[in-house]
């Protein structure tokens, strides 16, 4: 499945991003979905780092988008 979110820019840095990201993991689970993966724009190197802090990784770009994958249940 691929995941999107969108955080308000006085609530970013906060961990926000995150929780609502981890919070999505055990539900897509229960519904049968093994991974995630986010789409985000090369530049956006702190979107980057918060999906690398919570595990994703892979990244790959093509037309200008990167992407990185989180398997789920793992660990």
């Amino acid at each position: 499945a691929e995941v999107a979110i969108v955080v308000a820019p006085a609530w970013r840095r906060k961990g926000v991003g995150a929780t609502l990201l981890l919070a999505l993991e055990a539900p897509a689970l229960a519904h049968g979905i093994s991974r995630f993966s986010a789409l985000y724009l090369p530049s956006n190197t702190g979107v980057e780092r918060l999906l690398q802090s919570i595990g994703y990784t892979g990244r790959t770009a093509a037309d200008g988008i990167a992407t990185l994958i989180k398997p789920l249940g793992e660990g």
